[in-house]
């Protein structure tokens, strides 16, 4: 399933259950496994991966692939709740 996230928003639903695996389209940056997944809110509502600790309101999912090109499939980890 794929996360819909909204422009300029830090909001992404997804449309599965927390724990699945979902796909992402990365905005900015870079990705690595384990990185947090956000909302990148300055790409029209793609994600984003960061390696520090954000809000864990903003937080996605984790990062269970690698990806260094823009436009590209991340695949997600969703977040428990």
């Amino acid at each position: 399933t794929n996360g819909l996230c909204t422009a300029a928003s830090t909001f992404c639903a997804i449309l599965t259950a927390p724990g699945s695996l979902a796909h992402g389209i990365l905005g900015t940056g870079t990705c690595a496994i384990g990185n947090y997944v956000i909302v990148d809110t300055t790409t029209n509502g793609d994600i984003q991966c960061t390696g520090s600790l954000p809000t864990i309101s903003k937080i996605i999912g984790k990062a269970l692939s690698a990806q260094s090109s823009v436009g590209s499939t991340v695949d997600i980890l969703t977040k428990f709740e």
